[in-house]
């Protein structure tokens, strides 16, 4: 992304993108190397689930910029809500013994990111698009 589309983002954008930018660097590490990332997860399982994962990562990267990019923010306050969700499915899955520990970092991420959107957010108003500065 150009430094110029940076500049004129509003700050809850801007945190989006940086969620874009997580999901692609994560997908692609699911995509290109899901032995690896099994390791760090401490799980065993076939690649090709990996991929899909990190192929999934990638759709959902293409998604954010894209909202952010057009500054929607009601996309933009839902991905706070979907974030938060997901981080504490992540959570309870650890919990239930469903899922490795490692997995809280993944919960981590998407907590702060999610937190660092919300307060991007703050006074801003309520309905339509953010102004592109």
């Amino acid at each position: 992304m150009g430094a110029a589309m940076k500049a004129g983002m509003s700050a809850p954008a801007r945190t989006v993108i940086a969620h874009a930018a997580y999901l692609t660097a994560a997908g692609l590490a699911f995509l290109l190397a899901p032995e690896g990332v099994a390791r760090l997860l401490g799980v065993a399982g076939e690649p090709y689930l990996f991929r899909v994962v990190g192929l999934l990562m990638l759709c959902f990267a293409a998604y954010d910029a894209l909202f952010a990019r057009h500054e929607d923010r009601p996309l933009i306050g839902a991905s706070v809500v979907v974030r938060t969700c997901l981080a504490a499915a992540f959570v309870l899955l650890v919990m239930a013994d469903l899922a490795p520990m490692p997995l809280l970092a993944f919960a981590l991420v998407e907590v702060v990111g999610a937190a660092a959107t919300a307060l991007a957010m703050r006074g801003r108003p309520t309905a339509g698009p953010l102004p592109a500065h």
